[in-house]
């Protein structure tokens, strides 16, 4: 939800910025990880935190690389905001 308010609220089109596709897999991923490892095998517990938080860190990661310039930058329609 926050890279799509992100892009209206600069005044940019609604379309998916290169790379968050894969943003939004390993968020998926990492919450497939946090649950259905553990549940697959029980004294994996940690190693499924562990993955899940890689793979968080990667999607958060790739947000902050993709939207600094979205954010820090005026918008492209030349409104204020």
């Amino acid at each position: 939800m926050r890279s799509r308010v992100a892009l209206g609220h600069t005044g940019r089109p609604l379309a998916l910025p290169r790379g968050m596709g894969i943003a939004y897999a390993a968020l998926l991923l990492a919450g497939a990880a946090r649950v259905g490892i553990p549940l697959l095998v029980p004294t994996a517990m940690a190693l499924a935190w562990d993955i899940a938080g890689a793979l968080w860190c990667v999607a958060f990661g790739l947000f902050a690389v993709v939207y600094a310039r979205i954010l820090t930058s005026p918008r492209p329609d030349g409104r204020p905001g």
